[in-house]
């Protein structure tokens, strides 16, 4: 299988694998990995060349991803673009929500909106061409484990959120009332801060929701708003393609 290139974005819980298709230069496949070590097993079955990759771990170093040493592995922080979109050094926005950013740029109209949902929720504004204002809290899942444990409620579910997208389900015991509030208090979150951004702007904005949990939560959002679940994988094929 002739593949020379492929993406990866590491995550603080979640390792997707872009398979990117030789042809069309978009992805042919995303594969989320359990483990560094199940990437490195996936990619052996792939004639791949060169791996960049995004990286939010500490401690990850890059070269345990070419054991074969047939493999040119590349940290996408060393290839960003300094053409695309200014961040404010002082907000100390990880490249995950960088890259984010730049990839919204080619779908949607400035100023615009990223909403991230992984391990960390996120909102990001961007606005001629600058990241002018980020905010950043806990994810769902580390929302309802951080009640879980530091109170006599024990969630049962690793990740409870399937089955409770409509405030009409109501809660029956002390879990569904924990996931309820967790969902629902990040919904109306980030539909407040837009709002507060459209006040100030004195204009509509074009959002993009993305990450891991960006499907389970998106139908709570306004039909306009567009979901990719894999933004930061595009971002690298953009970035990839320009090296």
């Amino acid at each position: 299988m002739t593949i020379k290139n492929a993406v990866l974005d590491i995550g603080n819980s979640v390792i997707k694998l872009g398979i990117i298709d030789v042809n069309s230069r978009t992805l042919k496949s995303v594969i989320e990995c359990n483990s560094l070590a199940d990437c490195q097993e996936i990619l052996t079955h792939y004639d791949v060349s060169q791996l960049l990759y995004s990286n939010v771990r500490p401690d990850f170093d890059g070269a345990r991803l070419n054991t074969s040493g047939q493999i040119q592995v590349l940290d996408v922080q060393d290839w960003l673009p300094d053409d695309t979109i200014r961040f404010n050094a002082d907000l100390d926005i990880g490249i995950d929500r960088k890259l984010a950013c730049i990839a919204a740029k080619e779908m949607l109209v400035q100023p615009f909106v990223v909403a991230t949902f992984g391990t960390a929720t996120t909102v990001s504004l961007v606005n001629e061409n600058s990241c002018e204002y980020s905010i950043i809290w806990p994810g769902l899942q580390l929302s309802a484990k951080a009640v879980s444990e530091n109170t006599r409620i024990e969630i049962e579910s690793e990740f409870p959120f399937t089955g409770y997208e409509t405030v009409f389900n109501h809660p029956v015991n002390l879990q569904d009332s924990v996931v309820q509030g967790v969902y629902f208090s990040t919904v109306l979150a980030i539909e407040n801060w837009i709002g507060k951004y459209e006040k100030h702007l004195q204009k509509s904005l074009d959002v993009v929701l993305t990450g891991g949990n960006s499907k389970l939560i998106s139908n709570q959002f306004k039909s306009n708003y567009l979901v990719e679940p894999n933004l930061v994988l595009h971002s690298l094929i953009k970035i990839i393609d320009r090296m």
